[in-house]
């Protein structure tokens, strides 16, 4: 295979290379398997970290033998409706996870491949976060474009009496709206919804909601969010049972006061609880009658382990809508468990702060602090698990960078970790980036905890080649600093970009 320059990359040469890889996969595994029928090739596990690495996807395949004998299996042990439909994207005929070869390791195990994986690594995170946005974008099309070719180039080969008559390669991701999209560039909208019929139906039923009159889509989609069937709007239980999420986003989406108002009897059902308290927690709209009924949830005693999650998420909703001087009150209250107040108290600095239709929450770190302040054994050991590094953190946005850079020089350990934690925020910008890394670097020279040192280091790792500014401070670290952990990963960022 060619040499491709680690910085500028051939995207057409990429092409090519990556094509020739996986149809020698492909003609190999035909050749190994003659007496099969081959409905489908995917290239999945495709894998991306924003601004960091991206992993190509690998082949799977199935075959229409493999998969009758996949499915009379899950129909003995019982089988849902969604899992059953063959004319849906994720559902047993249609996810690679699910099939008899996951993965075909083959040449895409070999040095040729990692050449590839490496070239479009160094690519993507060779310049801004905006940069890596356009490179992943041109990978998509690329993979598109290889199962378009791969398709052609397996129904003209020697192998085509071993494919069914509607044969197709796809690209499938884990998000499922974005593999939808891919599968309708991959294959073109005839062979999709040849292939996908319910797809179309599922947009046909979406259109027809939304010419519905306000209060009727309020009612459609609440019985969606509950499990309820509604036969007066079409809509049966088992439809319910594959709709919450949907129903979410359409919730989301239309006015908070009218959907707050309207999800407050929900929050008197036990089963359906957790939901529309994450709903309220996700708007964060609040009138003295949400305040009340949230209220009124938090402090009512479980009456089954089964409801906790949903007293939890009603204290999540009042410390998104900022009731945390309430909830702090209620600590010397004995009925009301600490860990109850502490994911009302942590919800805002949490990641659910940042998921997509969320109302977004600015930093502020006193009500965090104020908890801490009072000494309480397990309301502050509550507070550690709640917000412990890995538990998934908010985003940092500029509006916050005032709040968050004061939140490094707090007197609480805690609240230090955490203002680190979310500093490697690279889409905010270099203006933003030269006071985000001056800060951590002074966090990592002067704070005498090695947990907020560790953390500041790493988000200097994330801010990449721009750390270099506080080279000095990183090269202390490496020899100096009393912790091994921190000077490994300051050596870290050292080998590579010094």
């Amino acid at each position: 295979m060619p040499a491709i320059s680690p910085t500028t990359l051939d995207w057409k040469q990429f092409e090519q290379s990556l094509f020739d890889i996986y149809w020698r996969d492909v003609q190999a595994f035909l050749a190994a398997h003659p007496d099969d029928t081959f409905y489908a090739f995917a290239l999945s596990g495709l894998y991306r970290e924003e601004d960091g690495p991206i992993y190509l996807p690998t082949l799977a395949a199935n075959s229409e033998q493999a998969y009758a004998e996949v499915l009379a299996s899950y129909q003995k042990k019982g089988i849902s409706e969604f899992s059953a439909d063959a004319g849906q994207l994720g559902s047993l005929r249609w996810n690679p996870a699910d099939w008899s070869w996951e993965e075909l390791d083959i040449n895409s195990e070999g040095s040729a491949f990692q050449q590839l994986n490496d070239a479009l690594i160094a690519e993507a995170n060779s310049s801004t976060p905006a940069h890596w946005l356009r490179a992943e974008a041109r990978l998509l099309k690329v993979l598109i474009s290889i199962c378009k070719a791969l398709t052609k180039a397996c129904k003209k080969s020697a192998s085509a009496s071993q494919l069914s008559p509607q044969f197709a390669v796809l690209l499938i991701t884990l998000d499922d709206e974005e593999s939808e999209q891919l599968a309708r560039q991959s294959l073109g909208e005839p062979l999709f919804l040849k292939l996908f019929p319910s797809h179309d139906k599922d947009a046909q039923r979406r259109y027809r909601i939304a010419a519905l009159p306000i209060a009727q889509q309020l009612q459609y989609h609440l019985a969606c969010l509950q499990g309820v069937a509604l036969e007066e709007l079409g809509l049966s239980a088992q439809d319910t049972s594959l709709l919450g999420e949907e129903a979410e986003t359409a919730l989301l989406s239309m006015d908070h006061a009218l959907v707050a108002h309207a999800l407050l009897p929900v929050l008197s059902r036990p089963q359906a609880q957790w939901r529309a308290a994450m709903m309220l927690a996700q708007m964060a709209w609040h009138d003295e009658a949400v305040l009340a009924a949230l209220r009124q949830q938090v402090q009512q005693p479980l009456k089954q382990r089964s409801e906790e999650s949903g007293r939890n998420w009603c204290a999540s909703a009042l410390g998104a809508i900022g009731d945390q001087d309430w909830l702090l009150q209620q600590v010397s209250t004995v009925a009301l468990p600490a860990e109850r107040i502490a994911q009302g108290i942590a919800h805002p600095y949490r990641a659910w702060n940042s998921k997509p239709g969320t109302t977004a929450l600015h930093l502020n770190y006193a009500p965090l602090e104020q908890a801490l302040s009072l000494n309480h054994q397990a309301l502050t050991a509550a507070l550690g698990e709640e917000l412990a590094p890995g538990t998934g953190f908010c985003s940092l946005r500029s509006a916050d960078l005032d709040e968050a850079i004061l939140g490094l020089q707090s007197p609480h350990l805690l609240v230090r970790v955490h203002a680190a934690c979310i500093m490697g925020e690279r889409s905010l910008g270099a203006a933003a980036g030269k006071r985000i890394i001056a800060a951590l670097a002074q966090a990592l020279r002067r704070d005498d905890n090695e947990d907020v040192r560790y953390q500041a280091m790493l988000g200097l790792q994330d801010w990449k080649k721009a750390s270099i500014s506080q080279l000095a401070e990183i090269q202390h670290a490496a020899k100096h600093d009393a912790s091994e952990n921190v000077r490994e990963l300051a050596q870290e960022w050292l080998d590579e970009y010094c």
